[in-house]
């Protein structure tokens, strides 16, 4: 499915339920809504149903790739690893959020 691609983390949740992308896509750029602050990070799988693994740094260090972190609103831009995504929230929302997901055509 070509982007926007839209997901949500619902009320009392940390994970948003998985999204294709539509590669190749360089980037995505999420919108982040005003939310409980946290830090937003994104995972991908191998498979739409499959075991999903937090994106990383690419400096080798293992540590994990935050989009966003903080109350919101912002827009962030990530790489894209694979075809299968979910969002991630470091903290419990207070409310249920929406993302919009954009593809971006070039990345740095």
């Amino acid at each position: 499915m070509p982007s926007p691609y839209y997901t949500a983390i619902l009320s009392g949740g940390t994970t948003s339920a998985p999204f294709t992308i539509d590669r190749p896509a360089p980037a995505l750029a999420i919108l982040v809504p005003s939310w409980t602050a946290s830090d937003l990070r994104i995972e991908y799988g191998a498979t739409s149903g499959g075991n999903f693994g937090v994106l990383t740094r690419g400096d080798g260090s293992g540590v994990p790739w935050s989009a966003y972190s903080g109350a919101g609103p912002a827009t962030a831009i990530v790489p894209v690893a694979t075809s299968f995504a979910r969002l991630t929230s470091q903290a419990a929302q207070a409310d249920t959020r929406s993302f919009v997901i954009l593809t971006v055509r070039q990345y740095p």
